[in-house]
């Protein structure tokens, strides 16, 4: 963006507007993003099948549940319905006792999930084998031109490899006619040979 005078010159730069925009073109985007909302029900699914098999371990089930009743004091606390007090390292306010014993539940969580992850080891890696699966057959069974299924599956693995590292949950797209075509090439092409 540059500016002379009372002149705004505004560029932009990119690939021109497609010469052959048609109804297949618009369908491909429509599948694209239908594939997407497909793997998000698979992974919730899956999610849903995964606590199933996690929660059949006791010691895990009741350390969830103590974290989880006991994120009932935290939010009397945040109302305000226990008063708080200064607190000193002699003497620890309500607050402080209150956010020492969460991280001692969420630690308790944390180890009894590892425990309970290994015991459930064989259940668990046939319920991925089983979603893998079903991956394939929704990218085989999506219409798309196979760079396209490849990309929407790609960008998908990573978002979800995300929320599984960082927690968070994977969004439906509404559809809105935008979205990326990919052009991929099994060996070594040269640039006019591809033009």
């Amino acid at each position: 963006m540059s500016r002379s005078s009372n002149q705004l010159i505004i560029r932009k730069y990119g690939l021109l507007e497609p010469l052959n925009w048609g109804p297949d073109c618009e369908q491909e985007l429509f599948l694209m993003n239908k594939l997407w909302n497909c793997l998000v029900e698979l992974h919730r699914r899956a999610q849903q099948d995964y606590l199933s098999i996690i929660m059949n371990d006791l010691d895990f089930a009741e350390a969830t549940d103590k974290l989880r009743n006991f994120s009932e004091s935290l939010a009397a606390v945040s109302k305000g319905e226990i008063q708080t007090s200064i607190s000193t390292e002699a003497n620890p306010g309500p607050v402080d006792r209150l956010n020492a014993a969460f991280a001692t539940l969420k630690r308790d969580v944390a180890v009894a999930g590892k425990r309970a992850r290994a015991k459930a080891r064989e259940p668990l890696r046939t319920l991925e084998e089983s979603r893998r699966a079903a991956v394939k057959r929704a990218r085989q069974t999506s219409g798309l031109w196979w760079g396209n299924y490849n990309a929407v599956v790609n960008a998908f693995e990573q978002a979800r490899r995300t929320v599984l590292r960082r927690g968070g949950e994977l969004k439906f797209k509404r559809y809105d006619g935008s979205g990326r075509f990919t052009n991929q090439l099994k060996r070594n092409v040269l640039a006019v040979a591809l033009f």
